[in-house]
């Protein structure tokens, strides 16, 4: 990759992780976006000769159970302000390095300590469709992506770092609870609008983590969005949070950088290629007790109630 590619992909992506509204309306963040004329299918570059893109889907009948560590979430039990905003692609919450105590994670198999830069979400205007990532080809109806760099690292380094990125995605399904959105609720109201938002107060990340966070899938992919960087070690947890009909409703209700309705925002899952997806499950070792007889039923069972849970959420 020459010179001028290398800055062009390094833009994109302080693009991407920092969400700058002026950027976005005059720069090459302006050319992407979900829609016929400038959606994934005519996404440059990696993404389309990447060999090791995201989003994918798990098949948890045929994941690889690993004794990882447990994973870290620090200071996301701590509460200041962010940032709400519509760039044109998403809802993001920026500001993190701003707190006095910014959260970060490390552990659960990372090789270091990542700070976290931003969420933001993906959705669609259908119930059963959402999430960027599937499980068993089903999708819930919005994922969440928290987003870490490297500490240590510039945001041009990670760019070309296997581990430059750390993102943890939360799912969520649908139900009456919905209490891991209310903080942002209010606020999602006054970010319609293309580069619109609102400050949130007392923002506490925790609330948006499910209870059980030790139990997740991992592996080695890309951002979803342009120029879609092989940089990103994925955390995806396995169990839900829930989202209420009204809460969707509001996000389908902003506007893309174009001014229509932002009714879908996730990119099609991606070929595995041959990538290795780890399990962590909540108790290593006794899944593997008993000469592997648990580990058999277990992840079995696994595979059949993770799908039998999505399955629940889509009814």
């Amino acid at each position: 990759m020459d010179v001028d590619c290398r800055g062009t992909a390094a833009l994109m992506l302080l693009l991407v992780l920092f969400n700058y509204g002026a950027s976005t309306a005059h720069g090459h963040d302006a050319h992407w976006g979900y829609e016929a004329d400038n959606g994934p299918d005519t996404w440059p570059e990696l993404c389309k000769t990447g060999t090791r893109q995201s989003p994918i889907n798990i098949n948890p009948s045929f994941v690889d159970y690993a004794n990882i560590p447990k994973m870290h979430f620090v200071n996301y039990n701590r509460s200041h302000a962010v940032t709400l905003k519509n760039n044109g692609h998403s809802v993001t919450a920026t500001g993190f390095e701003k707190w006095p105590e910014r959260p970060y994670i490390y552990g659960g198999g990372l090789d270091g300590v990542y700070e976290l830069v931003q969420f933001h979400f993906h959705w669609s205007a259908l119930d059963h469709q959402g999430s960027e990532h599937t499980l068993g080809s089903l999708s819930y109806p919005l994922e969440a992506h928290f987003v870490h760099l490297k500490k240590g690292m510039t945001l041009n380094e990670s760019l070309y770092s296997d581990d430059g990125l750390a993102v943890v995605g939360v799912f969520f399904a649908q139900g009456n609870d919905g209490r891991p959105l209310r903080p942002l609720e209010r606020s999602l109201q006054d970010s319609y609008a293309f580069g619109g938002g609102a400050e949130i107060h007392n923002f506490l990340p925790f609330e948006m983590l499910p209870e059980n966070h030790q139990v997740f899938y991992r592996y080695n992919g890309s951002l979803t969005t342009p120029g879609c960087n092989e940089a990103v070690v994925w955390t995806l947890l396995a169990e839900p949070v829930t989202v209420t009909e009204v809460q969707l409703n509001r996000l389908r209700k902003h506007l893309s950088t174009s001014g229509r309705l932002l009714t879908q925002n996730y990119r099609p899952v991606q070929p595995l290629n041959g990538r290795r997806v780890l399990f962590r499950p909540h108790n290593f070792d006794l899944m593997f007790a008993s000469g592997g007889a648990i580990y058999q039923m277990s992840k079995a069972l696994v595979g059949f109630l993770s799908l039998l849970l999505l399955t629940a959420s889509l009814m």
